[in-house]
């Protein structure tokens, strides 16, 4: 069994490879009876599932079983120290407890690394219409069009990209397609994503996005090429002040003074409209 627990870690990586090609043959494979239902595996109804649903179930399965079975080698292992007086017994009681231990390091290892270096890896995700798209930047939303799987899971990651930057948004993405009380942050341009990240580290404040390239913004601006964000003046209260102390006079516009200032390698424009700054990076 100890080799059962060791093995099941090195699955754990090997099935990252594997999981990559996955997707192109289970597009191709229909519903199909379940014989030996899984616990948490959920059918599609009428006793079927599929393998976007079987192979995940099975390899959190695997994980599952393989640590119950390290605990329970180290109880059996500590009860055979405990209660022997046998050296041979005492000593397999102890390389028992101790080849679990490896097997449990090990697996709790493996999944570590794969959290570390990307948290995707492990949710497995086989359904190749969730994957990102390589869409040009630019919200391209309007009112009521509900947002596709790949759009939110891109926004998702800018988000958290961004995050990770001290740049936060205030709200989730606009799924069912409106506009208000939400921020879509897909097809948000690499070089504003860059500059978000030298703004947050040049003020120095905790900055909060209030408006990104979802629907409801002005089509001339730079919402739509995913150029320009907002930041509400009462979600970012302290930002009109690291605007207006570094960016000199202002050049007045129909609809604001408008601030230049140099953020890392970008001249970004602060434009202070009604209630919120308009951020833009070229």
């Amino acid at each position: 069994m100890q080799k059962i627990i060791l093995k099941t870690g090195i699955f754990i990586i090997l099935a990252m490879l594997v999981m990559p090609i996955v997707p192109v043959f289970a597009e191709e494979i229909p519903d199909y009876a379940v014989l030996a239902p899984l616990p948490g595996v959920g059918d599609s109804g009428g006793g079927t599932t599929t393998l976007q649903k079987y192979i995940p179930a099975i390899f959190k399965l695997a994980i599952g079983l393989s640590v119950v079975a390290a605990v329970l080698l180290i109880v059996i292992g500590g009860i055979q120290y405990i209660t022997t007086d046998a050296i041979q017994g005492k000593s397999q009681g102890k390389e028992r407890i101790k080849n679990a231990i490896i097997g449990l390091v090990f697996i709790i290892a493996a999944w570590l690394i794969l959290a570390t270096i990307n948290p995707n890896l492990l949710t497995l995700n086989l359904d190749i219409s969730s994957a990102p798209t390589s869409a040009p930047p630019g919200g391209t939303l309007t009112e009521g069009e509900m947002m596709s799987a790949s759009e939110i899971f891109e926004s998702n990651t800018i988000r958290d990209s961004l995050a990770n930057k001290g740049v936060n948004t205030y709200a989730d993405p606009c799924v069912s397609g409106g506009t208000v009380g939400c921020v879509n942050l897909n097809g948000l341009a690499g070089t504003t994503q860059l500059g978000l990240g030298d703004l947050a580290t040049q003020s120095n404040l905790p900055l909060r996005i209030t408006g990104g390239t979802e629907g409801g913004h002005s089509e001339t601006g730079g919402h739509p090429t995913g150029n320009s964000v907002d930041f509400s003046f009462r979600q970012n209260p302290n930002l009109s002040s690291f605007v207006e102390s570094n960016g000199g006079t202002p050049t007045q516009t129909n609809d604001g003074p408008l601030y230049t200032i140099k953020i890392g390698d970008q001249n970004a424009t602060f434009l202070k409209e009604a209630d919120h700054w308009h951020v833009t990076f070229p």
